[in-house]
């Protein structure tokens, strides 16, 4: 951008497409779902790049990769639904006794299935007269095993680099170091790269002018966690009273009170070990000189100078 930012548009936008002016500086068309479209140089986008493959801009679009994946998983939820429908069916043959006239048969035959699955019929008991034979036709319907069904689901899983416990809220907090680590952390660094480089000038990035976008990672630690971090970080000096509330959920304290830096006296630097056991400085412990030492001897032979 290199000027001056006024405020920063987050673009929800229906379609978009990308092209060149005869200088080779590329420009961005949105099309919004009201109608409206806007053309805008690239270089004052911020535009994260995750997953792009083969087109280096864009990426090649996500539902077109995955294609495979969600129709394997809408086939396994159809099975799973049609074996629930088709719990409660009877399927079988009715065989006749006797002469029977058509018109007879689909009479009978709506009869019993009414007398079966009808609404009124709650019993799941259905009758048939003797001049008809109910021969029931058993399927074995078979579904997607539990291993099958897990497969399909970790293929979107790992494209988007979570786990089952991740998305399901069960995580440990290893797993959710691991997913920050993978997922979260490179993404920040992205944004901190690409708000940086569009929000500042090259002389201001050059004075050491950044973004930097940050989680927080210990919100999902265990308190024991927390605590060893606290037990370590305290003596140190390391973390301040206020961060110590935050990190536990507390409010911090009001005034300066709440940004004192807690320390422990049982660490000292190298320099002054001296002074903290003994209460002297080093300078302390050295001889002083007396006023004796002070005083020399001045008179020389011969009395006031006679040769």
């Amino acid at each position: 951008m290199n000027g001056n930012v006024i405020a920063l548009w987050p673009l929800n936008f229906a379609s978009t497409e990308l092209f060149e002016d005869s200088k080779g500086n590329l420009y961005c068309r949105f099309f919004f779902g009201s109608g409206e479209q806007a053309t805008v140089p690239y270089g004052e986008l911020i535009h994260i790049r995750r997953h792009y493959n083969r087109d280096e801009v864009f990426g090649d679009p996500e539902g077109k990769i995955l294609a495979e994946d969600i129709n394997l998983l809408k086939a396994v939820k159809t099975a799973v639904i049609n074996v629930v429908k088709n719990f409660t069916k009877l399927r079988g043959i009715i065989q006749w006794t006797g002469t029977v006239r058509p018109e007879d048969q689909e009479s009978m035959w709506k009869k019993f299935v009414e007398s079966f699955a009808g609404p009124s019929n709650g019993s799941g008991i259905g009758s048939l007269d003797n001049r008809g034979k109910f021969q029931q036709l058993t399927t074995d319907t078979q579904t997607f095993s539990d291993k099958q069904m897990r497969f399909a689901r970790d293929n979107l899983y790992k494209y988007f680099g979570v786990s089952e416990h991740i998305v399901a809220g069960t995580f440990t907090e290893e797993e959710y170091q691991a997913f920050y680590e993978s997922v979260i952390a490179p993404i920040a660094l992205k944004l901190s790269q690409e708000f940086t480089e569009k929000l500042f000038t090259p002389k201001e990035r050059g004075y050491g002018n950044e973004i930097i976008f940050e989680g927080n990672r210990l919100a999902y630690m265990s308190t024991r966690s927390k605590v060893q971090i606290a037990v370590a970080m305290i003596p140190a000096g390391a973390i301040k009273r206020n961060e110590i509330r935050e990190m536990f959920g507390y409010a911090g304290l009001p005034g300066k009170e709440g940004e004192e830096i807690v320390v422990s006296l049982n660490y000292v630097k190298s320099s002054d070990q001296s002074k903290y056991q003994v209460g002297n400085d080093d300078q302390d412990t050295k001889p002083k000189q007396t006023d004796e030492d002070n005083d020399t001897d001045t008179t020389t032979e011969g009395g006031d100078g006679d040769e």
